[in-house]
């Protein structure tokens, strides 16, 4: 288990690299944790979604997965591959041919929406969940679908910041111990109190939030202002997309 020292030590070093340097935590976060967050995927996802190697500490089977099972998974699981695939190549195939990409912003966020569903439902029959499982699932979903239908701008911006919380669920869901599930619960806590503090201006003048907004990353192809646009669409302040530059770092 993490210790509380060293969590605090992290919080605290991530806050100072995102208040003086938000953009190369941008540029350099997803290649140093994005790479070993892939691999670890390739690593347990299979175990995870097709019950391959499923042993306790002693090396003893704790189930067996009927091969007709595990077939069903795998082509559900490639289903949804196959679905992100398609709207990565969309962006980059047709991104400059016409003037509404394949982008939760700039148009086409039905599809995007009802790729999502449709990953929903191959999941849904891939594990061979429940009514009741895939009914919860689409309750989660509908939220999204219903901001993506109204305003798709402001719904992807809040996306952007909320994603970077997906890993507190699964570390909370994960904890063994109810030391371990307060740790996690702490420092979700917390990491969402930075962010707040950080929107409502509590750090204003400190690091580039003192005035001095960064204006882009040229070598990275980041820019403070398209960021903060993405993230808060209806703003036109530059401290606003400062900050928000500064909080979608810090989530890093």
């Amino acid at each position: 288990m993490c210790g509380g020292g060293t969590l605090a030590a992290a919080l605290v070093l991530a806050l100072v690299l995102a208040l003086h340097w938000p953009l190369w935590l941008l540029a350099l976060g997803p290649a140093v944790y994005g790479v070993p967050h892939l691999l670890a995927a390739a690593r347990y996802l299979p175990r995870a979604l097709f019950g391959e190697d499923a042993r306790d500490a002693a090396g003893r089977d704790l189930a067996v997965v009927p091969p007709a099972v595990v077939r069903a998974r795998r082509r559900g699981f490639y289903l949804v591959l196959a679905a992100m695939a398609a709207v990565g190549a969309g962006r980059l195939g047709f991104g400059g041919a016409v003037p509404h990409r394949f982008s939760e912003w700039q148009g086409h966020a039905r599809v995007e929406l009802a790729l999502a569903l449709a990953g929903v439902v191959a999941w849904a029959g891939a594990r061979r969940a429940r009514a009741a499982t895939l009914a919860g699932a689409l309750l989660i979903v509908a939220p999204l679908a219903y901001g993506f239908a109204a305003a798709p701008a402001m719904t992807t911006g809040a996306l952007i910041l909320m994603h970077n919380f997906a890993g507190f669920y699964f570390w909370l869901t994960a904890a063994k111990r109810p030391g371990e599930r307060l740790a996690a619960a702490a420092a979700f806590g917390t990491c969402a109190l930075i962010h707040a503090a950080i929107l409502g201006g509590a750090f204003d003048g400190v690091g580039v939030l003192g005035g001095g907004f960064p204006g882009g990353l040229a070598w990275a192809g980041l820019d403070t202002e398209a960021i903060g646009r993405s993230i808060f669409p209806a703003a036109a302040d530059a401290r606003v997309f400062a900050r928000a530059v500064v909080a979608y770092g810090f989530g890093q």
